[in-house]
């Protein structure tokens, strides 16, 4: 044995003669028996055939791997090459990292890649790695922290501990231990990448909600927020009608009548009415004009008060009803007229509303302002009192006419109604042939000349004098007694 290990160790030219084994695996042929199966077809007759099987053996060659141990310098130790300096063995370094010639060196394996801060190069690239660490030979340095629970989407740099990609976080109790982060709550589902949430059934992922998996609702809230799958919670102002689509109507606390509430107390009303918000309904009938002593029912349609009546063609259309028709003048209240100007009230007429003349009209009525219908025989006259003046077809003179074709008189003279004028002036003494023009003034006719002491007044006038005799007719003389009248008209 001793002899072997002397000749081993020159033929490795090992310090110290230690030599170590090492086991390594080759490949080689070998032969083996085998065993395999033919077939054989025996026939009789040609027809009647049989098939059997038998099992022959045979040696084949055959590629097998088989472990063997080669010597080697023991860990530690050196080789000296043929100029008698001493050298690491291949796989191994100068522990003080020296160049100059030490024959006390120590060797120290070659790890690559390095073990890394975490383990010790044991052997050549093989290392034995600190606790929490484990050997992973495609890694750099082949001592990397060992994660009993996988990082996931990051790395383990320590025991038991994950440096997490960005988007996620570590946590120890967590499988992997890096866990996805969602800026907010995913709500009903987990989180299962950076802002990226698995939501549950019925429920959807919206990146811009909060929670991001919102739950499903078949026929749309409108107006209000899907708080569960199919259940809707309404916005102030709204309630919930589940046969409408939107789920979540507009709430009118009034009625709208003739309308539809389209918002949060707020109605689209019909034509002809419009929006009252602190009305109920809150659509009210629009009246163009005014109702007045009424209220507006429908559009352009008035329910008046008691002893008022509805007239469209009104304004206001709510009119006031007077038993008695005012006429010439409105009726402002029920039973009350308002009379035009130039009429005045009569509560004994109908209509109440009767002309007013300033001035009485006597012999006619009063039918219009300050206008008479005068009787026959008398004229309306509007600046006379009374207004119906009576008419004389003849004028009276020096009279007034009183009544139709009848004069009163002055004083001193008559009336004669087939005289022209009628009031002829009187003269106590008759003026015979002349005319009274005055009274006691008449006037002669042709040929005859005032006699005051005469009666007729008016005697003839004989230009010649008569003498012995009296002058009878105009230049005619009556002569007295045993006197004649000549042609010469001379009394002789």
């Amino acid at each position: 044995m001793l002899i072997s290990l002397l000749v081993l160790c020159a033929f490795l030219n090992c310090n110290n003669g230690q030599i170590c084994s090492k086991k390594i695996t080759v490949t080689k042929w070998v032969e083996e028996d085998t065993t395999y199966s033919v077939k054989e077809k025996k026939c009789l007759l040609i027809i009647l055939c049989k098939t059997s099987t038998k099992t022959d053996h045979a040696r084949k060659p055959v590629l097998k791997k088989e472990t063997i141990a080669v010597p080697t310098c023991c860990d530690g130790y050196r080789n000296i090459d043929p100029s008698g300096i001493p050298v690491c063995c291949d796989g191994y370094k100068r522990a003080d990292n020296g160049s100059e010639v030490d024959f006390s060196m120590n060797c120290v394996p070659i790890c690559d890649p390095p073990c890394g801060d975490n383990g010790t190069c044991i052997k050549p690239d093989i290392c034995k790695c600190d606790s929490g660490y484990q050997l992973d030979k495609k890694s750099n340095p082949m001592c990397i922290a060992n994660c009993k629970t996988p990082c996931g989407n990051g790395t383990c740099i320590g025991r038991d501990e994950c440096s997490c990609a960005k988007g996620y976080k570590f946590d120890k109790y967590h499988n992997p231990m890096c866990v996805p982060q969602c800026e907010r709550n995913c709500g009903h589902g987990p989180c299962i990448a950076p802002n990226e949430c698995l939501c549950n059934a019925r429920y959807t992922f919206d990146y811009k909600s909060n929670p991001m998996c919102v739950p499903n609702c078949k026929t749309e809230c409108g107006n209000g927020t899907c708080i569960a799958p199919d259940e809707c919670t309404c916005d102030i102002g709204y309630d919930i009608d589940y046969s409408k689509s939107p789920i979540c109507v507009p709430k009118c606390k009034n009625e709208c009548g003739e309308g539809i509430c389209v918002a949060s107390n707020e109605c689209n009303c019909k034509k002809g009415y419009t929006f009252e918000k602190y009305h109920n309904p809150m659509c009210v009938p629009q009246c163009d004009t005014e109702c007045g002593q009424g209220f507006c029912i429908e559009p352009n349609l008035c329910m008046c008060n008691a002893r008022y009546t509805f007239d469209n063609k009104s304004n206001p259309m709510c009119v006031p009803n007077c038993k008695t028709e005012c006429g010439n003048g409105t009726c402002i209240a029920p039973d009350t007229c308002k009379c035009n100007m130039g009429y005045e009230l009569d509560y004994i007429k109908s209509p109440m509303c009767v002309p007013k003349c300033k001035n009485e009209c006597g012999e006619g009525t009063c039918v219009a302002s300050d206008e008479c219908d005068c009787k026959k025989g008398y004229k309306f006259e509007i600046y006379h009192n009374p207004m119906c003046v009576p008419q004389c077809e003849t004028e009276c003179g020096q009279g007034s006419c009183i009544a139709p074709n009848l004069c009163m008189c002055n004083a001193g003279y008559t009336f004669d109604n087939k005289s022209n004028p009628m009031c002829v002036s009187n003269c106590k003494t008759e003026c015979g042939n002349g005319t009274c023009i005055a009274p006691d003034v008449c006037t002669c006719d042709i040929g005859y000349e005032i006699d005051y002491s005469k009666s007729p007044m008016c005697v003839p006038k004989c230009e010649n004098k008569c003498g012995e005799g009296n002058c009878v007719a105009v230049n005619e003389c009556e002569c007295h007694e045993e006197y004649k009248y000549n042609k010469d008209n001379i009394t002789i």
